[in-house]
């Protein structure tokens, strides 16, 4: 979640930098300020993590490794493959039923339901057989939800007045 953190400053530093309105340089340049004050603060708060829990994640990580990778590979036994492709089978099937739970979606559930597409597309991922088509649908899906959530969320950090005197005309 810290790197995401990190992430998400790279991100929409990167959408601010790429706007260009005549006459408001001194607007965009606060904001790229700002964001980049902010990705300072997250990168410390991800170094704090990683000194305080990296070799704890690191094992559980090998350790996950361990048990996953001979169920992945070809020389599997048939009945472990089984078992693995049962149980993605039946979590796509969770997956799938959670998103059509959303009959209309909004400003408050959007990213909630990217957030369940993209663990459908990791678990179909998977799969022996793949549905390419499938995989790509859910691939822009979550690509359009990402850049209009992240649009979102630059103009509500723009909006919170977050320069001290922050002229409200920046944000017409």
């Amino acid at each position: 979640r810290a790197a995401g953190e990190v992430r998400d400053m790279d991100v929409l530093t990167g959408k601010a930098a790429e706007v260009s309105v005549t006459g408001e340089r001194d607007c965009q340049v606060r904001l790229l300020q700002h964001l980049g004050t902010q990705r300072q603060k997250q990168a410390a708060k991800l170094a704090d993590e990683l000194k305080q829990r990296g070799k704890k994640v690191r094992r559980g990580l090998e350790r996950y490794s361990k048990r996953i990778d001979p169920l992945l590979a070809p020389q599997a036994a048939p009945k472990q493959q089984r078992e693995a492709e049962a149980s993605a089978a039946a979590r796509a099937l969770e997956l799938s039923s959670q998103l059509r739970k959303f009959a209309t979606l909004g400003r408050r559930d959007l990213h909630l339901y990217r957030k369940k597409g993209k663990q459908l597309r990791y678990v179909l991922q998977l799969a022996t057989r793949q549905d390419e088509a499938l995989l790509h649908g859910l691939r822009e899906m979550q690509d359009a939800i990402g850049e209009w959530h992240d649009w979102e969320e630059l103009v509500a950090i723009a909006r919170k007045g977050i320069f001290g005197t922050f002229d409200e005309s920046c944000l017409e």
